[in-house]
């Protein structure tokens, strides 16, 4: 690939004021591809059980640390999968209830904490992503960020991350499935963050590494930039993006022609 590709050229030249970002291998690396499930059964859940020995209330009483495991992945992960609209929460509180274990808040931050820990601990910034982000907010862009969360997991614990890795306060506006119960590529998700940004569909730029980034761009009608950070490998793609490129500093070249 040589810096980026133009599959067809718009007409809106330097119409473009919302730039939106997918989350996932977009901005952030989760260092988790094809290891969600995986790390959810024996990462995550062996933290949840850990916290909810040391809580004051709700132990789970005679119950083996297997029967916990295989209810709350279950409930979790099979029962609804990752792409169904239940909230994590929810999921959650199914497993809980067939153990017998009484549902409170603090149980539920606790659980919830435990996941973000994980994912917090695994996750890594790619290099590019603050300059590109200081770069068009010196430019006066609009940056929106729109992400489907794992298992609809609350948005809360994705903008937790973004502060973590320090660029919270670059991003304009913020959404996530976990909290519309709505995901791509239903264009709902990215007309909703754009009524929410009080801007049109016709200022949106939509930027991310997967198929269903490039068809929720499609259905909006907008265009697409697609992120392939790996110039040996090509991305099954259903439609062709407007772009695609290996690094978001490209993004500099080509913006104004969006």
């Amino acid at each position: 690939m040589n810096h980026f590709l133009c599959y067809f050229e718009f007409n809106f030249l330097n119409m473009r004021s919302f730039i939106c970002f997918d989350l996932g291998e977009t901005l952030i690396n989760f260092n988790l591809k094809n290891r969600w499930y995986k790390s959810l059964k024996n990462e995550v859940i062996p933290l949840m059980w850990a916290r909810l020995k040391q809580l004051t209330t709700s132990k789970p009483e005679n119950i083996e640390f297997t029967r916990f495991q295989n209810v709350l992945y279950k409930s979790i992960a099979r029962e609804f999968t990752i792409e169904k609209n239940t909230s994590f929460i929810d999921r959650i509180k199914i497993g809980l209830s067939r153990l017998n274990i009484d549902y409170n808040e603090e149980i539920k931050e606790n659980l919830l904490d435990s996941f973000y820990k994980i994912i917090r601990e695994k996750s890594t910034l790619f290099p590019e992503v603050q300059e590109i982000l200081n770069y068009l907010n010196r430019r006066k862009y609009t940056i929106g960020l729109f992400s489907d969360t794992p298992w609809q997991s609350p948005g809360y614990l994705m903008d937790r991350l973004l502060k973590h890795h320090e660029i919270y306060s670059l991003i304009d506006f913020r959404l996530y499935s976990g909290d519309i119960k709505i995901r791509k590529p239903n264009p709902r998700t990215l007309l909703i963050l754009s009524e929410k940004a009080k801007k049109r569909s016709e200022d949106m730029v939509y930027i991310g590494d997967k198929d269903v980034d490039i068809e929720v761009a499609f259905r909006c009608k907008i265009p697409s930039i697609l992120v392939n950070r790996h110039k040996d490998k090509r991305v099954k793609l259903s439609r062709k993006p407007t772009y695609e490129i290996d690094s978001l500093l490209h993004l500099k070249e080509i913006i104004s022609k969006l």
